[in-house]
Parts: C-alpha cells; structure tokens; sequence
C-alpha cells in the first residue's frame, strides 16, 4: 500500500455490475422487472421507483451499475440540486422528455429527495411530481426515510422498494475481498467486528476498514476495536452537503443541530471538505476565515470553561461557511476523510509497533523502553540497512516478527529474507 490513500475504497470499489451489490436480492429483482418493462416498451403505470431504506445499502449504486451495465445515458442530481422547481425543469424536466443524440438509453436518478434540511427545501417536490407525469423515461428516487408527509403524493405515484440493511456475513465477505485486493492482511475476527458495527452499512464498513488500515499491511482485532466510538460517515456526508448548500445560517445550524456527529469532528470534516466544496479562491478564502473565526471562538471556550460561546462556535462554523459561497458551482462533490483523523490513526499504528519492539530490546538490553527506543533503535535500524546476516542476527536474539522486522529495515522484501534466516 502507498502511505497516504487519496480515493475512497467507496469510490474505488464500486460496483460496476449489478450482480457486484451485496444484499437485498428481492428488492434488486423487483427494480430489474420495472426497468425490464420500459426496455419492452411497456410504459409501467408507475413511472417512477422510489428506493428507500436506510444508508450504505446500496440505492444509488443499484441505479449507477444499472447505467454502467446496460449503457444507458444516467442523468444524476443530488439532494442540493433539487430544492427548486427551476433547476428540476431545467435538468431532469428536459432531460425526461428527450433522448440522447445517440439514441443511447436514459433514466434520470433523483438522489437523496430527504436528504436537505431546512425551510427552503420543498421548492423541487411539485415540480418532480409534475415530471412524473410527463415522462417518456424511467425516473428513479432514493430516500432513507419517504415517511414525511410532504412526500405523501409523491410516494402514491411511485412503485416503492425497500431496500434492508445487508447482511453480517455479506458485508464480511466483501471487506475480505477488499483487504485481500488491497494486500493487506486482516485478522477475521477484525472484519467481523467492522461488519458487525456497521449495522447493515456496507458504506460505513468500507470506510471503517479504510481509516484503519492507512499505512497498515496487518490489522489485528485491536485496531478494529480502537473505531468503538465511529461516527457514521454516511451522516457526515448529509451534514456536510446540507450545511454547503445552506441558504441562511438558520438553514445550516438545523443542520448542524440534527446531525450525529459531534462538533469537534465536524469541525475536522468541514475544514478538510472546504477546497473541495468551494472552487472560486474569493468563496475558498471567506470560508476558511469564518472556520479560523469558529476555532479561536472554540479554543477561547475551552480555556475559558466558557460553554455559553458554543453556539456562537458552531453557527460561524457552519452558516459562516455556508454564507461565504457567491459563486454556483454544479456537478457533485466527493467528500474526503479529514487527514488530520487519518494521520493520526495511523501514526497510532506506528506507535504501537514502535512499543512492541522497544519493550523487547529493553527486555534483552535492561534499559527502559524510552531509552531503548531513542537510543538502541536508530543503531539497529542501521545495522538493518547494511547487513542482512547481522540483521538476521539481532531479529532471532530480540524474537522479532516479520511486521517488526520490516518495520525496522523499511523493506518488504529485505524483511522477507532476514525473517527466514531467523528460522534456519
């Protein structure tokens, strides 16, 4: 593995078939009888599916590996997209009435129709309700939860599919097929506990295992344990897409307010995200004013004991952001794990790894393990780099492991070597 992972294994991995979804056959069945009847030129009475059901059980990725696989012309707008009758006309109306030039095959995705917060949101339903009924293509919606009243006409006028969270022994799979594609080796007990915390989100899981295995070739069962108190990424990624697209800081402090995650994360989130999220450098330099702002207010709280200044923290943290955009930008925005978390989970790795070998030079040396570790390391590490018989040597009377061994030399394969010799 490369030190620093910039793509999402979410992205990276997938799926470009539909057979690839993990879970919910029934339900993929059923999407897969409704589309079959648009491509016989059977124009079903519903014209729309709704999927719904809880995050990371694989929506969206149905529809996208549906495109991929059967080469249809996807036109995709997400939940910041779609708060406005206009920008429904002018995207998904027209592209539902016509075909491409191509002839190729179309269906509009509509992702996320629950998914922004807030008082301004509700300008995009009539107009997607009017779409429906004017379609000549197959219209598919995604929400977590369709229960809101407001989605009362909407829900009547589509065939609606559940989506369940998948599988233990399913989400295990696939993060075996993933840590196996990546090198890596994982302990089973490991990605049975990933699996089992994600609760039927095989997203969450993905990014779980991601997070833990940066800069790691060997995860153990203590690593998975250490993501006991994980956010849910998936809200992280709602929250961030609701407090950038906010129109008043009312908006984002909803938002903010009905997320999950905790106001230190998302700080981290929201600082990592911006350049991301804001392309113009007048729009990028507002927004990482108003978090500058937001961290002194939250550094002052914190020396201060002052709570009262937590909610002045967080608005500027939020609507301060969410006001500094001026300039429109389209298209969708990939959110990114903030490298500050990730560094330091993996620097916790390389801590650990370091304990485990300073605490058996000072065993063998009778020194204490900092002294072992300041001192005794470097030489060992050179002696390493230079010999592979003395290296050999110095691994056998420490019991050193492979992973420690390689840790030491800084080469794979030279560690391969020293550790067979320790065995002869």
């Amino acid at each position: 593995m490369s030190e620093v992972t910039t793509e999402p294994w979410t992205e990276k991995y997938r799926p470009d078939k539909v057979n690839d979804i993990v879970g919910n056959g029934e339900s993929i069945s059923k999407f897969l009888k409704w589309i079959d009847s648009w491509e016989k030129g059977e124009t079903p009475r519903k014209k729309a599916a709704l999927l719904y059901g809880p995050q990371g059980v694989g929506k969206t990725s149905l529809v996208q590996a549906l495109a991929r696989e059967r080469r249809y012309d996807l036109v995709e707008m997400n939940a910041s997209d779609w708060r406005t009758a206009k920008k429904i006309e002018r995207i998904a109306g027209r592209a539902s009435q016509s075909s491409p030039l191509t002839k190729q095959r179309r269906i509009i995705l509509l992702d996320e129709v629950d998914g922004v917060s807030g008082t301004r949101d509700r300008g995009g339903t009539p107009a997607i309700i009017q779409m429906q009924k004017q379609t000549k293509l197959p219209i598919v919606l995604t929400a977590n939860d369709p229960w809101n009243p407001r989605f009362s006409t909407l829900r009547s006028r589509c065939i609606m599919i559940e989506f369940k969270p998948v599988r233990k022994r399913e989400i295990t799979a696939l993060l075996t097929r993933i840590s196996e594609n990546e090198g890596i080796t994982v302990d089973p007990e490991a990605l049975s506990l990933i699996a089992e915390r994600a609760r039927g989100d095989a997203r969450a899981a993905i990014l779980d295992l991601q997070t833990i295995s940066e800069g790691m070739k060997e995860v153990t069962i203590k690593e998975a344990a250490s993501l006991s108190l994980r956010e849910r990424r998936d809200s992280v990624f709602k929250t961030l897409r609701g407090i950038f697209n906010a129109e008043s800081i009312l908006d984002a402090r909803e938002v903010a307010n009905s997320s999950e995650v905790k106001y230190e994360m998302l700080f981290e989130w929201i600082y990592e995200n911006i350049p991301r999220e804001y392309k113009g450098s007048s729009d990028l330099s507002r927004a990482m004013d108003a978090l500058a702002r937001a961290d002194v207010i939250f550094s002052r709280m914190r020396s201060k004991q002052n709570w009262r200044l937590l909610p002045y923290a967080i608005e500027t943290m939020t609507g301060g952001v969410a006001l500094s955009r001026e300039e429109t930008q389209g298209g969708w925005t990939s959110y990114q794990f903030p490298t500050r978390i990730r560094d330091m989970a993996r620097s916790r790795g390389r801590r650990h790894i370091t304990r485990e070998i300073g605490e058996k030079i000072a065993s063998r040396c009778h020194c204490s393990i900092r002294s072992a570790i300041r001192v005794e390391l470097p030489y060992i590490a050179v002696i390493f780099s230079n010999s592979t018989t003395e290296a050999a040597k110095i691994s056998k009377w420490l019991r050193l492991k492979e992973k420690e061994i390689e840790f030491i030399s800084g080469n794979p394969s030279m560690a391969k070597k020293i550790y067979a010799s320790t065995k002869v």
